[in-house]
C-alpha cells in the first residue's frame, strides 16, 4: 500500500515541522504551530533541512544530500538512501515513522509520491 499524503517530521517541542506534500505538493516545505493551527511556508530553513536529514539518519552525509536535490525527493527515496548507507556501513536498521497526526504508524517507505 502506498500513500500520496503528507509525511511530517515534527521538531522543536512540536512547534515546527518539515512536511512532504502538505500545502506544497510533491516537495518538502516547513510549517509552524500558530496557536492550535499549523501554518505552511514555501521554504525549507537550514534548521528544518538538518532535522529532515537527522530523522532519516543521513545527517553525517549531508554533503551527499544537498537541499537543492532533497527538496523534491519523497520520504520513500530518503529511506531507500538510508537503507543503502546501512548496508554500506553496517548500521542498524532505522525505522522512520510519519509524525502527521492520524498517520503516525505509517513508515516512510509508503510515501512514494
Amino acid at each position: 500500500m502506498d500513500f500520496n499524503g503528507t509525511f511530517s517530521v515534527v521538531y522543536d517541542g512540536h512547534t515546527k515541522a518539515i512536511d512532504w506534500s502538505w500545502e506544497f505538493k510533491h516537495r518538502w516545505a516547513t510549517s509552524f504551530a500558530e496557536g492550535s493551527r499549523w501554518v505552511a511556508e514555501d521554504v525549507v530553513s537550514p534548521e528544518a533541512y538538518r532535522m529532515l536529514l537527522q530523522r532519516f539518519g543521513l545527517d553525517q552525509w549531508a554533503d551527499e544530500f544537498p537541499l537543492s536535490h532533497v527538496i523534491e525527493q519523497t520520504p520513500a527515496w530518503l529511506i531507500e538512501e538510508r537503507r543503502m548507507k546501512e548496508a554500506e556501513h553496517g548500521l542498524p536498521r532505522l525505522e522512520v515513522k510519519n509524525h502527521t497526526v492520524g498517520f503516525t504508524q505509517h513508515s516512510a517507505e509508503l510515501y512514494v509520491e
